[in-house]
């Protein structure tokens, strides 16, 4: 099982889809593109410990990703 964690002023919430699931993964990536549109920025996780990076696109191989809103000056 794969997931996305979404972080925001409220929390955070998770989404997870299962690779052998074409709606879950469906789902997934609407909710990942919808958080891109407003301005979120994305980045995979790696489980082995080795550092992860910044992606503009969904792709249900990703083990888990983390979405953060932009951050605000203030």
């Amino acid at each position: 099982m794969s997931e996305m964690r979404i972080l925001d002023e409220t929390g955070d919430s998770n989404v997870e889809w299962d690779i052998n699931n074409k709606d879950s993964i469906k789902k997934a990536k609407k909710q990942f593109d919808d958080l891109i549109k407003k301005g979120y920025t994305a980045f995979v996780v790696n489980n082995d410990g080795s550092q992860g990076k910044k992606v503009d696109e969904f792709n249900f191989e990703y083990e888990k990703v983390i979405m953060t809103p932009t951050m605000r000056k203030g």
